[in-house]
């Protein structure tokens, strides 16, 4: 090899060991004393489209079932399958003794593991009726509620009599704590039209203490709040205009054609079909969810009415 080749061979290989030495001492020194290592800056995730939003709660419903249940033909062990099949919420009943209720809600919860609290709204004595004296005393037939709502201030009022035309009537009123706010209910049986034998102006006496009663039942609802049921045996027909004071202080009917009977239950025949409107569910400040429900039962002779409402 010639001497300016040798030279050049020389000069290569320098150069060479010169670039590896610079790369070599970043990694053998490690970072300069009081420098930090350089933080990786953080990475933001994009964001998410927004998606629709979701369902407001619609809120609990309430079952409500009015009931005339015929005492001293039938009693509690006859009522309690019905009322634990059908799961209302809130039974308004009529025609019921107070120690039947009671009786009627022990049942409910020993044999169907249904917890219900229990209002009494007696009217009157017992007359024909095998009602059991209670620790309030005699009067003990008329009106209760059942209810699996919790349940408060109970107030019983007696209705006017027309000056002993009828036996004592009364209204029971009492509050449903739901979550949404109180809904006060009112359950009530007012008196018949028409006795067997009754003279024309015994007649239209009884058909004036009808619209008498059922005013004083819809002045009471109409001072009730902006949530209020009057449920009941009103023992007027769908048409009657008497019923129209109800609705003018703000309640609807649940049954809107006023089309499902309950009354003439025939109890020993299950074919059969009711064939008289008398009981009403009445409601203002609760939305209705579905149509009301009326079936035949094989233990009184009115059928059960059922409304299930979105207070």
């Amino acid at each position: 090899m010639s001497r300016g080749a040798t030279r050049t061979a020389i000069l290569v290989a320098l150069f060479c060991l010169l670039v590896l030495v610079v790369a070599l001492v970043p990694l053998l020194s490690g970072p300069v004393t009081g420098t930090p290592a350089a933080t990786p800056a953080a990475v933001t995730p994009p964001a998410r489209a927004a998606g629709p939003a979701a369902p407001a709660d619609p809120g609990p419903e309430l079952r409500v079932m009015t009931w005339n249940v015929r005492t001293n033909e039938f009693d509690a062990p006859d009522w309690a399958p019905v009322v634990a099949e059908r799961l209302p919420d809130v039974v308004g009943f009529q025609e019921i003794c107070a120690g039947d209720a009671q009786e009627l809600a022990d049942l409910l919860r020993d044999e169907h593991g249904l917890d219900y609290e229990v209002a009494l709204g007696s009217a009157r004595e017992a007359l024909y009726e095998s009602c059991e004296t209670t620790a309030a005393g005699p009067v003990v037939f008329g009106q209760a509620v059942l209810s699996r709502v919790r349940l408060r201030d109970p107030v019983n009022t007696i209705l006017p009599d027309g000056g002993g035309l009828d036996e004592p009537r009364a209204f029971l009123a009492v509050t449903l704590d739901m979550p949404g706010g109180p809904v006060r209910l009112l359950t009530t049986h007012i008196t018949i039209g028409l006795e067997a034998g009754d003279s024309a102006a015994t007649a239209a006496r009884r058909r004036a203490l009808q619209g008498e009663q059922i005013d004083v039942v819809a002045r009471a609802a109409a001072s009730s709040g902006e949530r209020v049921l009057v449920v009941g045996d009103l023992n007027m027909g769908p048409d009657d205009p008497r019923l129209d004071v109800v609705e003018r202080v703000g309640l609807q009917e649940v049954d809107r054609d006023r089309n499902s009977p309950t009354g003439n239950n025939r109890f020993d025949d299950p074919g059969s079909a009711a064939d008289n409107k008398i009981d009403y569910v009445f409601a203002k400040g609760v939305a209705q969810v579905g149509d009301p429900e009326t079936f035949w039962v094989p233990s009184s002779d009115h059928r059960p009415l059922v409304a299930t409402l979105r207070p």
